[in-house]
C-alpha cells in the first residue's frame, strides 16, 4: 500500500477526530504531525536504499548516526568519564597551570603580591572570576572569550560565531571546561575518521562478501 498526501490527511483527520483536540496543545499537534511526516519519511528512504543493497543501507545508517547523533553521544560519554580520563587531566593541568600564571602575575605586578606563596585561596577566587563559564553561551564561545584576542578582534569574532547553541560541557571551572572541549574536538574527529573507514570497509567488496549486492 502507497502512503500518498491524501492518505496522510485522511489518517491524520482521523486520529484528531477521535482525540480531544482542546486538551491537546497546537505545539504538541505539529510535532506529531512533524514526527508522523518524518517516520514515513525515514521509512520510505530505508526502503529506497534497500533496493540498492544492505550495504548502502548500512553506510547511510551509518553517516546520519555519525553526524547527527555521535556528537551528542560523546558529549555524554565526556561527562561521565572525566575522573578516568588521562587526556583530560593532562590538559587540565595545563591550561591551569597557565591561568595560574597569569592571574598571578597580574597581580603581583599591581599590588607586589605573590598569591601562589601568600595567599592561594585568593589565586583561586581570581582565576575563577576572570575564567568564568556562562552556561548561556555555546561552548565555542566560551573559549572563545577566553584565548586572549585583543577586544578589537574578539568583538569581531563574537559577531561571526553562532551563539544559538547552550554550553553542552559540564565542568565546575575553566581548565577542566577547556580540557574537556579539547578531548570532545578529538573524540568527534576520531568518531568521523573510524566511521569513514567503517564505510570504506563495508562498501569493499573482497573484505565484506556477506555484505552488499548482488550481481
Amino acid at each position: 500500500m502507497k502512503i500518498t498526501f491524501i492518505n496522510l490527511e485522511n489518517l491524520i483527520n482521523s486520529i484528531a477526530n477521535k482525540i480531544n483536540l482542546d486538551s491537546i496543545s497546537e505545539e504538541t499537534i505539529q510535532n506529531i504531525i512533524i514526527g508522523v511526516i518524518a517516520a514515513i519519511f525515514i521509512i520510505g528512504s530505508a526502503r529506497a536504499l534497500l533496493r540498492l543493497g544492505k550495504r548502502v543501507l548500512i553506510v547511510a545508517l551509518l553517516v546520519i548516526f555519525t553526524i547527527f547523533a555521535a556528537p551528542k553521544v560523546n558529549v555524554f560519554i565526556l561527562n561521565h568519564i572525566s575522573r578516568v580520563n588521562f587526556v583530560e587531566k593532562k590538559l587540565s593541568e595545563i591550561v591551569k597551570g597557565d591561568i595560574e600564571e597569569k592571574v598571578n602575575r597580574e597581580y603581583r605586578m599591581a599590588t607586589g603580591i605573590d598569591l601562589r606563596k601568600e595567599n592561594p585561596e585568593l589565586l583561586e577566587e581570581l582565576m575563577a572570576e576572570e575564567y568564568a563559564v556562562n552556561p548561556e553561551d555555546s561552548d565555542e564561545i566560551n573559549i572563545i572569550k577566553h584565548v586572549g584576542f585583543p577586544q578589537v578582534v574578539l568583538k569581531s569574532i563574537l559577531l561571526n560565531v553562532d551563539n544559538s547553541q547552550r554550553a553542552t560541557i559540564n565542568a565546575t571551572n575553566f581548565y577542566d571546561y577547556a580540557a574537556r572541549f579539547v578531548t570532545l574536538r578529538l573524540i568527534t574527529f576520531l568518531s568521523y575518521v573510524i566511521a569513514f573507514f567503517t564505510a570504506v570497509r563495508i562498501i569493499d567488496d573482497n573484505k565484506n562478501p556477506g555484505y552488499g549486492y548482488r550481481y
